[in-house]
């Protein structure tokens, strides 16, 4: 089962296999392999969000210059 949970991991799609390892979990509380994935993959989200983060934030900045140059 632990398997076919870690497909969305090897896919890049840390928020569903987080879920994926919290089911498992829920199942197979004693199931250490996949409480090990679940610390990898929330650390997997929290970088991938602070990376949207740095990026949203520097979008931002860069169009409130475009918008305040336009203004003046």
């Amino acid at each position: 089962m632990l398997l076919c949970v870690q497909a969305n991991y090897g896919l890049k799609d840390y928020e569903s296999a987080l879920a994926d390892f919290g089911s498992v979990l829920q199942i197979d509380p004693e199931n250490k392999a996949a409480r090990q994935q679940l610390v990898i993959a929330s650390n997997k989200v929290r970088e991938q969000r602070q990376k949207e983060r740095q990026t949203y934030a520097g979008m931002f900045d860069k169009l409130a210059k475009i918008d305040s140059r336009k203004v003046n």
